[in-house]
């Protein structure tokens, strides 16, 4: 019997300092990660990525619509407008209509912008899906509107994920030279 109890006393002791609870020893909890809601341009758009696990692409953001089979239409208008060159060398939001929407879009107006002759129309609407300014999808909850590299101001409404009338997809790919955000309906204005 004395055995039986030396046992019991025993497996208590363990099992009682195995619950020891006092703060003198280091948790093995991973601290919370720090708020990365707020954008500080000082930061590279890479740091950026990691923070909030999203896709990165080390090439430019028109390099990236280029490549991408999802956004390659879309590409080939950038290229024929005069913000090309803008585009491939800034670091700009730019926001892209995928291939999808705009064989969706209205053919009349699609044909229109794929004319060289109506280089107007293609340089505007180019030029209104181009934010100045590097901005994150989470960032624009917090503004009321962006500026465009053509100067137009639009308008950005979070809730309905709308920014100029067209409607912003809430997937970002960051590159080395600006961002891509994916739309599901054109700014057309």
């Amino acid at each position: 019997m004395q055995i039986k109890e030396t046992f019991a006393i025993l497996c208590a002791v363990l099992v009682l300092s195995a619950c020891n609870t006092t703060t003198d020893q280091k948790s093995n909890t991973p601290k919370p990660a720090a708020d990365t809601t707020k954008f500080n341009p000082n930061r590279t758009l890479e740091k950026e990525r990691a923070k909030r696990n999203q896709p990165y692409s080390k090439e430019s953001a028109c390099r990236y619509i280029e490549t991408s089979p999802e956004t390659n239409m879309w590409a080939a208008m950038v290229k024929s407008s005069k913000w090309a060159k803008d585009a491939v060398n800034g670091t700009y939001t730019i926001l892209t209509p995928t291939n999808d929407v705009l064989k969706a879009w209205d053919p009349a107006k699609l044909k229109v912008v794929r004319d060289p002759a109506n280089q107007k129309a293609i340089d505007n609407l180019i030029g209104n899906h181009i934010i100045i300014t590097p901005i994150t999808v989470e960032k624009m909850g917090d503004i009321k509107e962006v500026e465009t590299i053509s100067g137009k101001k639009l308008k950005v409404q979070p809730g309905a994920q709308n920014i100029g009338g067209g409607i912003y997809m809430l997937n970002q790919i960051f590159t080395n030279q600006g961002s891509v955000v994916l739309m599901s309906k054109i700014i057309e204005n």
